[in-house]
């Protein structure tokens, strides 16, 4: 079981959305959006109880607590976003992955399916907007 999960996507040459999300165990979402959002600024809202139980699933079922990640080649540090997320579980235990979408070497889309559900279960599209900007 979570305590906190943070979801933060980085600036870049380009219009990507810039954003924090941080979600707690009771299901309080607190929601920071910098640039390229459809909603800047400080919001809150509250999952139900069943949201709090898919985030936990979807934590455990991807194993995020051990996942490999193995960050390749960059071809500037600018030039795409990260996509930070972080978990602290019960026990305070807590893993951080910092995702280059940028990156070279990632086989599958695994980490980049993670990340999307976990703003879909969040509900944080309506705050986000568009994610690839034209």
């Amino acid at each position: 079981m979570f305590k906190t999960l943070t979801l933060e996507r980085t600036a870049c040459e380009g219009e990507s959305p810039v954003y924090k999300v941080n979600i707690s165990s009771d299901g309080d979402v607190d929601w920071e959006g910098r640039e390229h959002v459809r909603m800047d600024g400080h919001h809150t809202w509250t999952l139900d109880e069943e949201e709090v139980q898919q985030l936990n699933e979807l934590i455990e079922d991807f194993n995020y607590m051990s996942y490999q990640y193995i960050q390749g080649d960059r071809q500037s540090d600018s030039a795409h976003p990260y996509c930070k997320t972080s978990v602290q579980n019960e026990k305070g235990c807590y893993r951080e992955i910092n995702h280059y979408l940028g990156d070279t070497l990632q086989i599958g889309r695994d980490l980049e399916v993670f990340e999307e559900k976990v703003e879909e279960i969040a509900g944080t599209r309506a705050y986000i907007g568009n994610l690839n900007p034209s």
